[in-house]
């Protein structure tokens, strides 16, 4: 699926879905109560294969084998999946699939319009390997939006909406996606100051 077309489906939810959040069920999303989040289905979704935990393995793979990774592939999306997991111990990545498995993803990601995973990638990696591992069962991510996003920080959204879209360009300000998390707390806290 090409940016666009993830991009209309991904509106699409935003316009349509009851966001996620403090009124329902769900344990722990949203706990500040700024974002709405939403069930987007994992097909809508692709890995940043710019992460800051893989980028050096990616390029790394890409050079050995004289290639360009299409993370919106099927197979670029199991290369980047596997580089993911060999980058941290496989007792945590154990413990965050058995974790999800039994509670379900209890934070949400964070997600550029057009479905490119900023914040999440391992969450993304583990209902991935949980679709693969329970075929008949439908899995969801749940990703906040700039859309969301957007509608819900009112006064305070361009500061985060053009750093984001600055980040999901590639004219990264941010070093890797922890310091864009880091920069997004940053600013709910501000809210309450």
């Amino acid at each position: 699926m090409d940016s666009s077309l993830r991009k209309k489906k991904i509106q699409e939810i935003v316009d349509h879905q009851s966001p996620r959040g403090l009124n329902t069920s769900e344990n722990n999303l949203n706990t500040l109560g700024l974002r709405s989040a939403f069930l987007i289905p994992l097909s809508y979704l692709i890995f940043d294969k710019n992460n800051g935990r893989i980028q050096s393995k990616i390029q790394e793979y890409e050079q050995i084998n004289q290639t360009k990774i299409n993370p919106s592939s099927k197979k670029g999306q199991e290369i980047i999946s596997k580089t993911l997991w060999k980058s941290t111990d496989t007792e945590t990545n154990n413990l965050l699939l058995k974790r999800i498995e039994v509670n379900g993803q209890l934070l949400p990601g964070l997600i550029t319009e057009d479905g490119i995973i900023i914040d999440g990638n391992r969450r993304f990696m583990a209902l991935l390997e949980l679709a693969k591992k329970y075929p008949k069962k439908t899995y969801y991510f749940i990703g906040t939006t700039n859309h969301s996003v957007q509608e819900n920080l009112g006064n305070y959204q361009s500061i985060e909406i053009n750093s984001l879209e600055t980040y999901s360009r590639k004219e990264k300000v941010f070093f890797n996606s922890d310091y864009s998390v880091k920069f997004s707390l940053m600013s709910d806290c501000l809210l309450y100051t």
